[in-house]
């Protein structure tokens, strides 16, 4: 295979497995809506739930949106470099996908699922647009500006008046949550879904003061590592993933088992002292630490795809779907909708966590399946083909999209 192929299948393959983690956490966000996940167990004593949570939490949550992000930027990246020598041209460009990519973002949070991240995705690009300088030493004190930001605006919110009076489990939010689910299960359609729509309006307000540099963090680490080449000459970076190694294994891993114990110490019935929230706002905060361990393993067997037929079956089988990553992304949406809401069959409440995280599985799998047969008679999918129709229309494409 031709290093620019492998690096196509390499960045396809981590979208894809991006894709995989992120239907198990917006199964259940689905069901708690704005309020912290570990509040589903409230309505459990199920034994089985809690470790459904745990690996969860370990695993999954808060790793893969950084994933996303990171190559969100460096798609960003290399079109960019693309474009390098037709700057009107690529403002135009770029400016057109953002703006498609909003307008699906405002669709799909006001209809499908309140916890839209198109939205902020497409701001994200229009602020890196705007900012995204030409020379390296400029742009790696960028991401060392955003990163700065993101702790500062962590920090701010533990030192915030109230920021930890109550109990974050406690009775009133758990009687929320289960009026919630019990609406979007029973109640009619169009009442529930505009109260998802002012859930996802306060989200994204939300997240424009306190998510967003964490974005431009990620996305323009991934524009650097794009100018870098670090998948199109991956077998020359041997250093950088061993990095990733040691960073996920040695830092990734003990924060994450922090940020599950603390989740798991706020849940109803447990101990939430200031000490144990204290340490959920830091582990959620360092949770993609572990994220560089998952790009490693991926990129390795990327490598290892040509000498053993598992890691060629698992790389292509991602990487199938990777390529369809915006139409997966809206398609596990709708069929949360039609599997727990009022809308289709209405089992938000009869779900517990596991089978919360089957359901998640069978999701998984039936869009890989989907993806491999899909991709046998077309060549983009159908979200992907009219976000390009828009950008390039009454424009000759530069060439291949890369993101």
């Amino acid at each position: 295979m031709a290093p620019s192929a492998r690096r196509l299948v390499t960045l396809d393959a981590l979208r894809g497995f991006a894709l995989l983690g992120i239907i198990q956490i917006n199964l259940p966000a689905f069901l708690a809506g704005a309020d912290p996940l570990y509040v589903l167990l409230g309505r459990s004593e199920n034994f089985g739930d809690w470790w459904a949570f745990a690996l969860a939490s370990f695993l999954v949550e808060a790793k893969f949106y950084p994933l996303f992000a990171f190559l969100f930027g460096y798609g960003f990246g290399l079109q960019w470099q693309a474009l390098a020598n037709r700057p009107l041209l690529r403002q135009r460009l770029l400016k057109r996908r953002y703006l498609f990519l909003f307008g699906l973002g405002v669709l799909h949070g006001l209809m499908l699922f309140f916890g839209d991240i198109l939205t902020m995705y497409a701001i994200s690009g229009f602020v890196l647009l705007a900012t995204m300088p030409e020379e390296r030493p400029i742009l790696r004190r960028r991401i060392v500006m955003w990163l700065a930001l993101s702790i500062l605006l962590t920090l701010a919110q533990s030192v915030a008046p109230g920021a930890f009076e109550g109990q974050p489990g406690g009775a009133p939010m758990q009687e929320r949550v289960a009026a919630s689910i019990a609406e979007i299960a029973h109640g009619p359609f169009l009442p529930a879904a505009a109260e998802r729509a002012e859930d996802y309006v306060l989200a994204q307000l939300y997240q424009l003061g306190t998510f967003l540099p964490q974005l431009l963090f990620f996305m323009s680490l991934g524009a650097y590592a794009a100018r870098l080449g670090v998948f199109r000459r991956s077998a020359r970076f041997p250093g950088l993933w061993r990095r990733c190694l040691t960073v996920g294994i040695v830092a990734g891993i003990p924060v994450n088992l922090v940020l599950t114990w603390s989740q798991l110490q706020e849940a109803p019935g447990g101990d939430a002292s200031h000490a144990v929230q204290i340490a959920a706002l830091c582990g959620y905060a360092g949770a993609f630490l572990q994220t560089p361990l998952y790009v490693a393993l991926l990129v390795w067997a990327s490598q290892r795809a040509a000498s053993s037929p598992l890691a060629a079956f698992v790389v292509a089988a991602l990487a199938r779907l990777g390529r369809l990553a915006l139409t997966g992304y809206l398609l596990q949406s709708l069929l949360m909708l039609l599997i727990l809401s009022s809308a289709g069959l209405g089992w938000a409440e009869r779900l517990s966590l596991v089978e919360l995280g089957l359901l998640g599985l069978f999701i998984a799998g039936l869009e890989l399946v989907a993806a491999w047969l899909y991709l046998t008679r077309f060549t983009i999918g159908p979200c992907e083909w009219l976000w390009r129709r828009y950008v390039y229309a009454g424009i000759d494409p530069p060439g291949p999209s890369q993101n």
